[in-house]
């Protein structure tokens, strides 16, 4: 999914990451949603390795955050730190409560790409 954001507005990009999210979280990994669930609990040096690759992944919300505020496309009125760990803390939760037979991935997906998208824009 990420691949299709070269090229994309700030906002398209955002929505994309938003996608890519969701789709290895409640699709692709049980590993994935495991690690977020778990990150507290791990060994020490586990959680080290973890918590490096936990702060990539913030950096490139945070990179996608501010590149939409450049672009006048994200509310430069908001904390860029609170729209980023907002957004990343209501997708991280999504595993813990969505169930398949209550609706489609694509519905939670589309659902959830609207909420983000809504709550960040100018």
């Amino acid at each position: 999914v990420l691949k299709d954001a070269i090229g994309r507005d700030p906002i398209e990009r955002i929505r994309l990451a938003v996608r890519a999210h969701l789709e290895v979280t409640l699709r692709d990994s049980n590993h994935a949603s495991a690690a977020i669930r778990t990150l507290g609990q791990l060994p020490t040096e586990i959680r080290e390795k973890q918590l490096v690759e936990q702060r990539r992944y913030g950096d490139l919300w945070r990179h996608l955050i501010a590149e939409g505020v450049e672009a006048g496309q994200v509310d430069p009125g908001k904390s860029m730190s609170a729209m980023r760990m907002l957004a990343l803390g209501a997708l991280n939760w999504i595993p813990e409560w969505w169930n398949p037979q209550h609706g489609s991935l694509e519905d939670i997906i589309e659902t959830a790409e609207k909420f983000i998208l809504d709550g960040l824009k100018a």
